[in-house]
């Protein structure tokens, strides 16, 4: 028996098929931050500071660096932060971490031999129950690079708790939606990317020949930092090379189907998403008289970033196909693109921004091209 877990995110949105938000504290930091009282905010400066065209300025000049994935334990950066104590756990194998405050700032010192792109990740996780998403402030050599390092998002997750049967429905017999509890003292891998999926992959950062100073700053929430990654771009395989890397481990190909509902999601990594009830009588569970959730509210995932886990258990071993019963008619016309996983990666590239096109009624699709369908 093995364990499988399959997460959707929401990646982008085709032309203007989709909601966003703007944080303002970007904008308000960059004046605070300002000891002039009579400078005046640059609007061209700031738009040109935005992580895309800074990007695209690097890449005239620099490479993205071929670069496996290096570990660096935070005992090492002891003697760079006086101020907060980095102490050794024994519930994270013996590593060393650091929990950070409320204006806390880990200094690591990183050396690379050349100069280029890179990415930068590490372990965090929440040690109190939280009700918002968690910010961090990023900075290289003392500058922050681009605009989205002044308020970077972390990636975190909510348990969605079904309730007891007794307490299901209200008076009426509609039933009610499940609780969440946030998930905390649980050791996450985190790379620093864009919350909210407006760009593809992860960001990176231009580091010098040399030795680099790196600097999270906590924002609005504590949290616990533990070892620090950095690696290369990280560059998907295509579906022809994830093929020719597992065809010799299983040769049957199942065909009974599981099935798994999709009001029944794990986790969620924001509050607002959640089940709904779409009352049509093909749909599972149906009800004529009253409310029952059998569905994922699209509505509620229209924001880029959304993301909810399904886990379910595969009882034979052996090459499966994927296949969602959708419905996607807010923008008739227009694609939906969303990345899959399986147990936490994307297993190649032609899931990166997989597009769901529209329809207006529901509709089965099985994931595949060009009329091939994947095997997973």
């Amino acid at each position: 028996m093995k364990r499988f877990t399959l997460l959707l995110m929401i990646i982008t949105t085709i032309f203007f098929g989709g909601v966003f938000r703007i944080s303002a504290l970007s904008q308000y930091q960059i004046y605070e931050k300002s000891n002039d009282l009579d400078d005046t905010f640059d609007i061209s400066d700031f738009r040109n500071s935005t992580y895309q065209r800074k990007l695209n300025e690097w890449l005239e000049i620099y490479d993205y660096v071929d670069m496996d994935e290096k570990t660096y334990a935070l005992d090492k950066f002891i003697n760079l932060n006086p101020d907060i104590d980095i102490v050794q756990s024994e519930d994270y194998d013996n590593n060393y971490q650091v929990l950070l405050e409320n204006s806390d700032k880990l200094v690591v010192e990183i050396t690379v031999d050349e100069t280029g792109l890179y990415e930068i990740g590490f372990d965090f996780l929440m040690p109190e129950v939280f009700y918002t998403i968690p910010t961090i402030e990023v900075s290289i050599n003392d500058e922050i690079l681009y605009n989205e390092l002044n308020e970077v998002e972390m990636d975190v997750l909510w348990e969605v708790l079904p309730l007891a049967e007794e307490e299901r429905h209200n008076r009426y017999g509609n039933e009610l939606l499940p609780k969440a509890e946030s998930i905390s003292n649980k050791m996450e891998k985190f790379y620093l990317s864009d919350y909210l999926s407006l760009t593809n992959g992860n960001y990176q950062f231009l580091l010098e020949e040399g030795v680099n100073k790196i600097q999270l700053k906590a924002l609005n929430l504590s949290l616990v930092i533990g070892q620090i990654y950095l690696q290369g771009k990280n560059s998907l395989k295509t579906y022809d090379e994830y093929q020719e890397e597992v065809k010799d481990a299983l040769s049957n190909e199942v065909d009974e189907a599981l099935v798994i509902q999709g009001e029944n999601f794990k986790y969620k990594n924001d509050l607002e998403i959640k089940s709904s009830y779409y009352k049509e009588s093909a749909m599972t569970p149906y009800s004529y008289k009253n409310t029952v959730l059998n569905q994922l509210d699209g509505p509620s995932m229209s924001r880029g970033g959304s993301k909810v886990v399904y886990e379910f258990e595969v009882f034979e071993s052996g090459y499966y196909r994927i296949a969602f019963k959708k419905l996607q008619n807010q923008n008739l016309g227009l694609a939906v693109g969303k990345n899959i996983y399986l147990d936490g990666i994307i297993p190649f590239e032609e899931l990166s921004g997989y597009l769901f096109s529209s329809s207006r009624s529901w509709e089965n699709t099985t994931l595949g091209k060009d009329d091939e369908d994947f095997w997973f």
